[in-house]
Order: structure tokens, then C-alpha cells, then sequence
């Protein structure tokens, strides 16, 4: 019987709704049974009523269940319907607000440009991969020299092959060296970027010619046929996309290539080279010139620590033969962390700088939002009393911080790709041509996760305000009271303070990024660069075989140079200061001071320079004397100018160097020695704030085995440098049409591009920190003014008890310069810390710069007096102020 009447209320279970039986059928049933159980004991008759009682009930609740769950389902539909309403009521109550809304906008919409540009700025830099497949697997490889002072010292081929023998964590791994070369053609000259590059090279970056094929083990081999593979670009430039090119024969340097391929565009990286040689390098040599950098990709699976672990297992047998010392050591990176190195530090600072003005503008935006509710309380409160819960006022409000910051974020985003826009074309140079900026999924993600955040950040304590409210005690609060709660208070001080925390934070670290500009702007480079113009011409080998002959070259062009009107001086030198070009050597100087074992053994920068030289640049002669037409004499003595920081590390005991004699590190030949006839002042070569590295010039002196066939010439001018370019091409084009000049800017101009990063993100800050700034006072004066109106009351009753008014004025202006003081004790200490990390990283920064500091604290005028209050729900005149700064 039981087990029927069981049976049965499973059926009647189906009068119930969907939901109910399918979280409530198991459970009702099973009370069901335990009920029919129980009523066993006492007879049939008992267990007849239990199961009557059970099936009139499940009959009974029905309708009440279906009732509920169509409430439910019905509420849920009008919150859904209930969202364009709002959106509708918040549109309407920004529009009877035009000024104040206005502000609002404008204040989020700066916030929002800033983000997304920054973002975008990030995304590209950081964010975005190489344009190659799975490169999250390609390393860097170099070696470093911490003895030698130098973080990369290149690669040595011996170096690599060892290497090569005992990998097992690298799928490929290949050698590449960048090189400038000459391509000619009937139409003219030009210089061109290019990379020598072992044949693995394309397997290592997973990419396959666009036509024909790359160049064998076999064609990497000294003495080979020349072979070359050219870049997209230079087949859609030089040939017009032909697709007959393969075979065609290209000129460079004045040599001969056979065109057996063409690369896609990704393969012009990462210095946009222009097409490939092989490096045909030997399998062995007897020397150590590092020159080389390497790429390798890592197999599947392989961490970088186990690639690291793998290289410095095959480096140890160098350790054991060549390299006793352990000058010398291995360094393997992620290559994409390797390349974004030098903009790390940019874009961090950007990164936080932005951060910290978004959260100005949503400090900013917030107390204009909670004054808004507080003035609507009589609103918000007749809505409870109506019957509206406070989550649906709530959510309304909501809608509100939404509908602006979504608004914000499409105008920010139009503002913030152009500002973006602007900030790349003033970095044409500097920035990589791999790095693309435009916007992606990543941009418009972050950009609805900036709509979302900034929403609920100055959403937020509105909302929370109008959810504690109660109908009764809101409606009768306002009757009898016009001032704010300290809770309320405390809540539009607390964002106040935050504002002033935040721009004071900004305030100091661009502050400290301008003052530190300011220093390096100012450093003696060593040279006199105003009126130099300068320019690179790089002879053919092919054409030019011998130093003889290339010396002869560059003599007849600076004695045609020499000629022009408005010339004053000319000279060359093999590497000029602020062009990006190194060449290092180790000497040995007589009677140099002993180094203490561990004492670093700082590779020597080496030029070649021609009599002119020194005196055309303005460098200083500290001792001795300079070049003259005698010391490049193939007959004359060895001499050599020597720079003060080579002389302190050779004799630091202050004896005088001239006249005393260096040499080649290891050249014992007999003739090796050169006769130091000068000292010359420091200059930076790589930079104004780079270190100063020691220095050694030697004569361009045919008789010296050296290469000479590369110079940067420097003309020193009587009026604008540039204005001469076209007739320095031009002698360049009468003594050989072939040959194209190149790299050709003032000297000035230099200067100011090793600074373009600094100078450009440091005036992005400043502009942050202005910005800042105008957000944090107008909310000072804005909450000031606001809190003062809303005391209206209890400021008269004070006037009439015999306040005078400049008492009642300190009164206000005093709780002014408590919330600048109360954010200054939070933010100066932040500032200082953020100063560190900047100064570890930067040259010139100073952590705790005493001037910056009490420049960002001095205190900020016109905080408000204070005003009338509100005569009717909305805004209050003064509270206009919580958005800007007042005008007039």
C-alpha cells in the first residue's frame, strides 16, 4: 500500500512546477515515505490519511508555486526592462546638468586617453609578440664581460661552434651580424641595411622564402659563390615585385651577388635589413673578436633556466682552455624581453603615471557623484518609500557611473590614438619597425576593462550611499537638518586626500624625470657641437682594396670639402661620437700600474682619426698635442691620442702619459709600440647619459694595419650645418658617382636623439602630472566649497554670534589646507620610494631631490569660502567646482 501511494504522489508531483521537482521531487518524496512509515504503527486507516493528507497538500501548493515562480520570473524580466529606463533617467539627469556634466566628461575623458594611449603604447611594446610562429620559443644569445665593463661583448665564433657541439636544448641556433653596404645601379647609389647570417637563420625564425630558396651550408663557407636573398622590400623598390628575379645579379659593394631568394617581411629584422649574405665564417680561427649575435630557437618544452644550464655546460670547456679567467661568459634571454629592454623602464613609468591619473579623475568624479546623492536623498528616499528596494536605487546609480565612463571611453579613445599618434612621430627613429601600435583585441578589452573599473570606482560610494538610506529616517533628516553627517563628510575627505596623495606622487616623479633631463641636457659631451654637420661614406672594398688607396680617397674629400664656402675646418674619424658604432680593444701601456686581482680590465674604445679631426670638433687637448700632416705619414713613428679616463686607468697615479708608449694587448712584434704624443678631454661617445668609456685615436695612417675605409666626415660650419649637405654630396659625387653618402644630420641633432626616449616620456608625465594637478585642486576647491555651502546654517548661527567673517574664512580655508596636508604626509613618502626605483635605473635621477619635493608641496591657492546651500534636490551651485578648476 505504501509503495502505491508513493507511486501516486510522484504523479501528483507533476502538478508542481519544472524547478520545484527538480530540486524538491527526491527530497518531498522521501518525507513522504518516512511520514506513511510512521503512520504504520497505527493502523491501516492511519497510513490511508497520511498519504490523503500528502496529495491534497502537493494539490494545494501548486497554484502558490506557480504564483512564485512567475513573481520571479517576472522580476527578473523587469530589471531587464528596467535597464534602457535607467539609461533614459540617467541621459535626462546628465542634460539638466550641462555644465556640471561637461566637467565630468571632460575630466574622465582625459583619464580614458591617457589609459588607452598608454595601454596601446604598452600592447605594442610589450604585449604583442614577434611577427614569427611560436615565438615565445626564440632566445637571445650573447656573451658578457663584467671584467671588461661591458653587459654584451658579442659573440666568438669558436665560441659558438664549441657551443654547438654539446646543445641538446635548442631545435636551431644561428649567428647574424648586421652590415651597411652600398647598392649601385645605373639610377644612382644608395646605402642599405643588410645582416651576414649563418644558414640556419631562417629555420630559426620559422619563416620560407617568398621565391626561390636559402643559401646551403655549403654557400655559408669562405670562398664560395656570392649569394644573396633579398628583403620584400627591396624587391618591390629595385625590381617592381618581378617574379624573374631569381638569378639576377645585384651589386654590393661594388661586387657581384647571384639573387637566389626572396624573404617575407617579417625576415627584415630586427634593424629592417634589407636582404641576406651568407657569413661564411671559418670553422676555426685563431682569434678572439666577438662580432657576432646569436638567435636560437629552444624545443618544445625547454625552460630558459635548462637553456641557460645547457649553454654554460658547453661553455665550461672553454673555461678550461681558453678562458682560465672567466672573463667571458654565456648569456642566453627570451628574445623578445632582450629587444623591449631599453623601453622596459618607459613603459613601466608611463604605465604607473596613467594608473595614477585614472584614479585621480575617478577620486575627482566620485565626490561630485556622492555630493550628487547626498543632495538627492529626499529623492532616492521617496523611491524606498514607494516600494523600490535599495538594490534598484542602487543599481540606478550604477547605470549613471556607466552610461558616463562608457561615453568617456569612446571620446577618450578617439583622443587617446591621437595623442598616441603624436608621441610616435616625435620617436620615428628610436621605436623598432617591428613594433605595431594599432588597435587590436587586446587594446579593446582592456579599454571595456577601464569603462568597467573606473565605473565601479567612482560608482561605487554613491551607490553604497543610497542603498543604506531609509525612507522614514531620510524624509525626516532633511526636514530638520542641511549639514552632512561625519560619516558623509569623512567619505568626500577621504577622496579628497587621495587626489592630493596621487598628484603629489605624479607631481614629484615627473618632477624628478625633468630635473634629471635638465642634468643630463647639461653635461659636457666633450666636444663643441654646434655647427658640425656629419656624414658617413663607406668605400667598396671591390674598388678601394688597400689602405693606400683609401686614404688617398678621403684626402681628396676633405680637401674638396675644404673648399666650399661657409667651411671652416674638416676631419674624419672611423666611429663618431653619438652614431651608435663601437670597436673595442685591450692594451698594454709602459710602465702602467699593476690591476689588484677582481679589478675590472675595461675594453679600450679604439678610433682612427684623421689631423683634423680634433680640432674640427672642438675636443680638448689636456696634454701634449694633436694630430698633425706628420703622424699619417706611411714613413712617421707610431703616435697615439689617448683620452683622460684611458690615462686613469692606466697610470691613476697622476704621472704624465705623453711620451710614454701603449700597445696591442699580446703584440710583442718589434714596430708595435705607439708613442702617446697627447691628451685629449673625455667625450661621450654612445650618449649624454651614457658613461664615459677610455678612449685611444689612431692616425689614419696607411702604414697602420687597420681598416680605413669607413668615416664619418665632419664639417664644421660659419652658418646652419645642413645647408652645405647638397654640396658635400656633390664633391662626393664628382670624386666617385657610386658611392652614396648617408647618415648625414647635424651634430646637435645627435645629441638630441640620444635623448628623444627620455625627453618624450618625461614631458608625457609632466603633462600627467599637470593634469593631476587641475584635478586635484578643482576637487579641493569643489568639496571645500560643497561641505562649506551645506553649512551654511551653522556658519551664520556662528556670524551672528560674533564670528568675524575672516575667522569664519580661516575656518573654511583651514579644512582646505588640512585635506593638501593630509595627502602630502601620504604621498611625498610614495613619491620618494617610486624616486628610487627611478634612480637605480636612470642616470641622473636623484631619489630625495629636496627642490622637487618642496616645489610639489608648496600649497595650491583658492580653495573656496564657501557658499549658499541648495535650494532644491540636484547639484549645488558650488559643487559645480568638484570637476575643474573655477575660471576667473
Amino acid at each position: 500500500m505504501i509503495d502505491l501511494a508513493v507511486a501516486w504522489y510522484r504523479a501528483f508531483l507533476w502538478c508542481l512546477p519544472a524547478g520545484i521537482r527538480a530540486t524538491q521531487g527526491k527530497p518531498m518524496t522521501d518525507d513522504f515515505r518516512s511520514l506513511l512509515e510512521e503512520a504504520r504503527g497505527t493502523g491501516r486507516w492511519a497510513v490511508a490519511r497520511a498519504a490523503m493528507g500528502g496529495l491534497a497538500d502537493v494539490v494545494r501548493r501548486a497554484p502558490v508555486e506557480y504564483w512564485l515562480d512567475r513573481e520571479r520570473h517576472h522580476r527578473r524580466e523587469r530589471r531587464l526592462n528596467s535597464l534602457p529606463q535607467d539609461i533614459r533617467f540617467a541621459v535626462r539627469g546628465f542634460r539638466r546638468q550641462p555644465g556640471v556634466t561637461a566637467m565630468l566628461l571632460l575630466t574622465l575623458t582625459l583619464g580614458m586617453a591617457a589609459a588607452i594611449a598608454v595601454f596601446a603604447l604598452v600592447d605594442g611594446v610589450v604585449l604583442r609578440p614577434l611577427p614569427f610562429a611560436a615565438a615565445d620559443r626564440l632566445v637571445y644569445l650573447n656573451e658578457t664581460a663584467p671584467a671588461w665593463n661591458l653587459d654584451y661583448t658579442g659573440i666568438n665564433n669558436n665560441d659558438f661552434v664549441t657551443w654547438r657541439k654539446t646543445l641538446t636544448s635548442f631545435e636551431h641556433s644561428a649567428l647574424y651580424q648586421g652590415m651597411s653596404a652600398n647598392l649601385a645601379d645605373p639610377t644612382g647609389a644608395e646605402r642599405v641595411l643588410g645582416a651576414g647570417v649563418t644558414s640556419e637563420m631562417a629555420a630559426v625564425l620559422g619563416i620560407r622564402p617568398l621565391l626561390g630558396r636559402m643559401f646551403t651550408p655549403e654557400e655559408d663557407r669562405p670562398g664560395a659563390a656570392h649569394v644573396v636573398v633579398i628583403g620584400r622590400a627591396l624587391w618591390r623598390d629595385r625590381f617592381g615585385s618581378a617574379p624573374d628575379v631569381l638569378g639576377k645579379p645585384l651589386l654590393i659593394n661594388s661586387e657581384p651577388y647571384t639573387i637566389i631568394g626572396v624573404l617575407p617581411a617579417e625576415a627584415e629584422f630586427p634593424d629592417q635589413y634589407k636582404f641576406w649574405v651568407p657569413l661564411a665564417l671559418p670553422p676555426d680561427v685563431d682569434y678572439e673578436s666577438y662580432s657576432y649575435v646569436g638567435i636560437g630557437r629552444l624545443k618544445p618544452g625547454v625552460s630558459l633556466a635548462a637553456a641557460r644550464a645547457d649553454l654554460l655546460h658547453g661553455h665550461q670547456s672553454i673555461w678550461n682552455t681558453r678562458d682560465k679567467e672567466h672573463n667571458v661568459s654565456p648569456v642566453v634571454e627570451l628574445l623578445k624581453s632582450h629587444l623591449i629592454a631599453n623601453f622596459r623602464v618607459m613603459t613601466m613609468a608611463l604605465s604607473v603615471g596613467v594608473v595614477l591619473v585614472l584614479l585621480c579623475a575617478c577620486a575627482n568624479v566620485a565626490s561630485t557623484f556622492l555630493a550628487r546623492a547626498i543632495v538627492r536623498q529626499r529623492e532616492m528616499a521617496l523611491r524606498l518609500a514607494l516600494g523600490a528596494d535599495a538594490a534598484r536605487v542602487g543599481r540606478m546609480l550604477a547605470v549613471e557611473s556607466v552610461v558616463l565612463a562608457s561615453v568617456a571611453a569612446l571620446l577618450g579613445a578617439v583622443i587617446g590614438f591621437g595623442g598616441l599618434a603624436l608621441m610616435l612621430r616625435s620617436l620615428p627613429e628610436e621605436l623598432p619597425h617591428w613594433m605595431r601600435f594599432s588597435p587590436d583585441w587586446r587594446v579593446a578589452l582592456a579599454a571595456i576593462g577601464v569603462v568597467g573599473v573606473t565605473a565601479l570606482l567612482f560608482g561605487l560610494g554613491p551607490a553604497a550611499e543610497a542603498r543604506r538610506q531609509e525612507a522614514k529616517s531620510a524624509l525626516g533628516g532633511l526636514t530638520i537638518r542641511g549639514s552632512l553627517s561625519a560619516r558623509q563628510r569623512r567619505l568626500l575627505h577621504g577622496f579628497v586626500v587621495a587626489e592630493v596623495a596621487l598628484a603629489s606622487v605624479l607631481l614629484v616623479t615627473s618632477g624628478l624625470l625633468a630635473r634629471a633631463y635638465q642634468r643630463v641636457r647639461v653635461v659636457d659631451p666633450g666636444f663643441h657641437p654646434e655647427q658640425v654637420l656629419s656624414f658617413r661614406v663607406a668605400l667598396p672594398e671591390a674598388r678601394y682594396p688597400d689602405s693606400v688607396s683609401q686614404v688617398g680617397f678621403f684626402d681628396r674629400l676633405e680637401r674638396g670639402i675644404g673648399a666650399l664656402p661657409g667651411v671652416q675646418r674638416v676631419g674624419r674619424v672611423s666611429c663618431g661620437p653619438m652614431l651608435g658604432c663601437h670597436t673595442g680593444n685591450f692594451y698594454q701601456a709602459e710602465a702602467e700600474v699593476v690591476r689588484a686581482k677582481g679589478e675590472p680590465n675595461p675594453v679600450v674604445l679604439t678610433l682612427m682619426a684623421s689631423p683634423g679631426y680634433i680640432e674640427t670638433m672642438g675636443i680638448r687637448v689636456v696634454q701634449g698635442r694633436s694630430f698633425t700632416d706628420s703622424d699619417v705619414r706611411p714613413e712617421a713613428p707610431r703616435s697615439v691620442l689617448i683620452s683622460e679616463a684611458f690615462a686613469l686607468v692606466k697610470w691613476p697615479d697622476g704621472r704624465n702619459p705623453v711620451g710614454r708608449w701603449i700597445r696591442f694587448n699580446g703584440d710583442t712584434a718589434a714596430n708595435s709600440r705607439f708613442t702617446v704624443v697627447g691628451v685629449v678631454a673625455n667625450v661621450r661617445h654612445y650618449g649624454l647619459d651614457q658613461p664615459v668609456r677610455p678612449t685611444v685615436y689612431l692616425p689614419a695612417n696607411p702604414a697602420l694595419p687597420r681598416d680605413l675605409g669607413s668615416a664619418a666626415m665632419m664639417v664644421r660650419t660659419t652658418g646652419l650645418p645642413t645647408a652645405i649637405a647638397g654640396s658635400v654630396r656633390a664633391v662626393v659625387r664628382s670624386l666617385d658617382p657610386d658611392l652614396p653618402v648617408f647618415a648625414v644630420g647635424s651634430m646637435e641633432e645627435a645629441m638630441e636623439r640620444s635623448l628623444a626616449v627620455r625627453r618624450v616620456f618625461s614631458a608625457v608625465l609632466a603633462i600627467f602630472a599637470a593634469l593631476a594637478l587641475i584635478l586635484a585642486v578643482g576637487g579641493i576647491y569643489g568639496v571645500v566649497s560643497y561641505v562649506a555651502g551645506r553649512r551654511a546654517v551653522e556658519l551664520g548661527i556662528r556670524m551672528a554670534l560674533g564670528a568675524r567673517r575672516g575667522q569664519v574664512v580661516g575656518l573654511v580655508v583651514r579644512q582646505g589646507i588640512g585635506l593638501v596636508g593630509g595627502g602630502l604626509l601620504i604621498g611625498l613618502p610614495a613619491a620618494v620610494a617610486l624616486g628610487r626605483v627611478l634612480a637605480s635605473k636612470l642616470e641622473g635621477v636623484v631619489a630625495f631631490d629636496p627642490l622637487t619635493l618642496a616645489a610639489s608641496a608648496l600649497p595650491r591657492p583658492d580653495w573656496g569660502t564657501g557658499g549658499s546651500g541648495p535650494g532644491q534636490p540636484g547639484l549645488p551651485p558650488r559643487a559645480a567646482g568638484l570637476a575643474v578648476l573655477p575660471v576667473g
